[in-house]
Formats: C-alpha cells, sequence, structure tokens
C-alpha cells in the first residue's frame, strides 16, 4: 500500500490492490498520517469484501492483508481488539506494508524486537522502557499467532517462518500483592461509583479483567455458577460465594444485559445522560478509572490485574494448594499457577516454621545438644 501527494492537490492519495482489484484515488486527507489510516481502513474493507464473497488467498500475500484479514476474521472478536490492530500497525510502519509474509524473516523480527525495546511507555508519563512481557507480547507473540493462521487456515508455506523461541525475551514475573490497608483505600476512593462493586468482584473471583465485565446470561443463581469463556476460548466456572452472591444481588435492576454498571459524574458524548446517570461499565473505561482511583487511593504500581494476583496470592496462603489455585484462575497449565504464585507462603508452612523455631528454641533453652533431623 502506498500513500503520495500529488504536486497539484492538496489531498493525499492512496494506491494498492487486494485480489485482483485495484484501489486507488484521493484519500482527502490533508496529511500523510490520517491519509495511511484512511487508505487502512479502506483496504480492511476490502479484504472483508473478498472473504465474504469467498476469494482465495493469494500466496503472494503482503503483510498488510495478512494483518487486515487476521483483523476481519479473528482479531475484532477479541476484548482487546482495538490494541492487538494499534500494535499490528506499529509492525507494519516498522516493515512495510508490500513485504510479502513469505519474506519475513528473524533477521526482521529481531529488528522488530529491538525497536520495540527502545519505546517508553508512553501512556504513564514516565521515561521507563517497555517491559519484556509487553515486547514479547505486541511483537514476537503476535506475529506469531498471525503466521500461524497464514499456515494452518490459509495454507501458504512460510519457509523463512521465525524461530520464535529465539527472540522471546526473558520476563521476571511480576510479584504485586495488594495489603489490607490498600484493598481498603481502593474501595474508599471508588466507593458510590459502580466501581468499588467490581473490585471486589475481582478480588473474590480472580477473574481477567476483560472476563470481568460478565452480563447476566453468564449467571446461574440455581446453580450457584458464573459460566464464561477464559483467554484461549477455554471455559471456565466461577463460584458464587455468599460475597458474590451479595455484589450480584446489588447490581441487579440496573443494567437489563451488564452486570456491572457505574454512575456518570458529568455529561458527554459517552454520557449524554448526564450526572446521576447509569450506564455499563466498558474494557477501556474499567482501565482509565482504575488508573484514576488508584491515584486518588495513592496506591502505588498497581495495575488491574493486581487484582487477579492478589485473589490467586490469597487463596494459596490460605489453601497451600497449588492445584486449586490453577483451578480457581483458570490456568491452562500449572506451569504457569507455580511461576506466579510459589513464592508465596501458605499459612500451614508458616505455622509449622513457627513450631519449628519454638522447638528449638526449647532445645537451646534446656542446654543439651540440638538434635539433628534424620
Amino acid at each position: 500500500m502506498s500513500v503520495w501527494k500529488p504536486k497539484k492537490s492538496p489531498f493525499w492519495h492512496m494506491d494498492f490492490k487486494v485480489g485482483r482489484k485495484r484501489i486507488h484515488g484521493t484519500t482527502k486527507c490533508r496529511n500523510e498520517k490520517e491519509a495511511r489510516a484512511v487508505a487502512r481502513r479502506r483496504r480492511s474493507e476490502e479484504n472483508r469484501k473478498l472473504v465474504l464473497q469467498g476469494g482465495k488467498v493469494a500466496r503472494d500475500m503482503t503483510l498488510a492483508e495478512a494483518f487486515d484479514r487476521y483483523m476481519n476474521l479473528k482479531g475484532k472478536f477479541t476484548s482487546a481488539a482495538d490494541d492487538v490492530e494499534r500494535e499490528l500497525n506499529w509492525i507494519l510502519d516498522q516493515a512495510g506494508d508490500d513485504l510479502l509474509v513469505t519474506d519475513f524473516d528473524d533477521l526482521l523480527l529481531e529488528e522488530l524486537v529491538a525497536k520495540k525495546r527502545s519505546l517508553t511507555r508512553s501512556w504513564a508519563n514516565d521515561s521507563k522502557k517497555l517491559s519484556p512481557m509487553t515486547v514479547n507480547q505486541t511483537v514476537t507473540q503476535l506475529i506469531k499467532r498471525v503466521f500461524n493462521r497464514v499456515k494452518k487456515t490459509w495454507k501458504i508455506p512460510l519457509p523463512d517462518e521465525p524461530d520464535y523461541e529465539i527472540h522471546m525475551l526473558k520476563e521476571a514475573p511480576r510479584v504485586r500483592e495488594l495489603s489490607l490497608d490498600e484493598e481498603e483505600r481502593l474501595l474508599e476512593a471508588s466507593a458510590g461509583t459502580g466501581y468499588d462493586e467490581l473490585i471486589k468482584f475481582i478480588l473474590a473471583s480472580g477473574l481477567r479483567k476483560a472476563d470481568a465485565l460478565i452480563t447476566w446470561d453468564q449467571v446461574d443463581l440455581r446453580a450457584g455458577v458464573i459460566r464464561l469463556m477464559q483467554k484461549g476460548d477455554r471455559p471456565h466456572e466461577v463460584r458464587i460465594t455468599p460475597v458474590i452472591r451479595s455484589l450480584l444481588d446489588r447490581a441487579r435492576g440496573k443494567d437489563d444485559e451488564f452486570v456491572w454498571t457505574y454512575v456518570a459524574t458529568n455529561k458527554s458524548k459517552r454520557c449524554p445522560g448526564g450526572p446521576g446517570t447509569i450506564y455499563p461499565i466498558t474494557y477501556a473505561g474499567l482501565h482509565t478509572a482504575f488508573r484514576w482511583i488508584a491515584k486518588k487511593a495513592k496506591v502505588k504500581n498497581c495495575r488491574i490485574h493486581d487484582l487477579r494476583k492478589t485473589a490467586g496470592s490469597r487463596f494459596y496462603r490460605v489453601t497451600g494448594d497449588i492445584v486449586a489455585v490453577q483451578i480457581f484462575l483458570g490456568h491452562s497449565n500449572i506451569t504457569i499457577t507455580r511461576k506466579h504464585y510459589m513464592h508465596v507462603v501458605p499459612l500451614d508452612i508458616a505455622k509449622r516454621l513457627e513450631a519449628c523455631e519454638a522447638f528449638y528454641e526449647g532445645q537451646r533453652g534446656k542446654g543439651g545438644e540440638i538434635a539433628r533431623a534424620a
């Protein structure tokens, strides 16, 4: 895909092909950035039409066409569709729209990873670099997801496909558990907004941010469970405990479809009803609101996902059962659970340590030799 500005025109023009159809003409945009956005939307629309018409996938598919097709058939149905599209567009800006998928190799992936590592966290207004986990998720793992579809679904061979494992950066597991004092401050800062109820629900259920935004048709009060599809399209059940049941009871009647709602504080395009009007909590809205709540509560280094980590840590500390924690959190592999929660010391282990200390202190107090364990 190319965009350019003719000498005698105030607008940028576009030119690209989708299948056998050539798309060209003005974008009616006066700057390159807006023109590229218009061209990408148009190309995405044409690709979608081709898919609906049963068009065959060309063996000389470009990276841009592969990304468009992935978004139309898969990406747009995910909870983080906007984030995925933004990251795919960043990769296109670096690699070029016209690059063939068959030409994508280890060298290019290595360059993309290096460029991504040099970026700072734009959303945090600081100079810290992106974490290895973020780089892995937005470059290596994202490209792997698209190329898996290219190979397995669209049957296009990739002779120079990268070895993704060698490009994965080493991730240090994030260790962050809310103290009870921090939890109280978050709830106090969000009291009466509706977000306080959702925070309590995540702490009680251990669900991810996207999964926690449940609808009423997922709630089965008679069976005492909430049924949903988790990350990776895996079914998961949340037991309705007394705490969760009380939260659901308070939420009932506020919205016919969505369980969790918030109370608008001002009038805007998203809240045309003005202050006091109730609206469903959205994925993007929760992200923005939680940052504000954490700042107001003066709880530092806290993300929404830390609520899930807190739930998992507390569950393991009380039960000491790592398999139960895996089931509770819905991890696909117990290795993931061990990676993130084995640093937590269960209460029964702590009690045994205290008993061990008391025993040997008693031995020292008697002045006798300390018995050696066989």
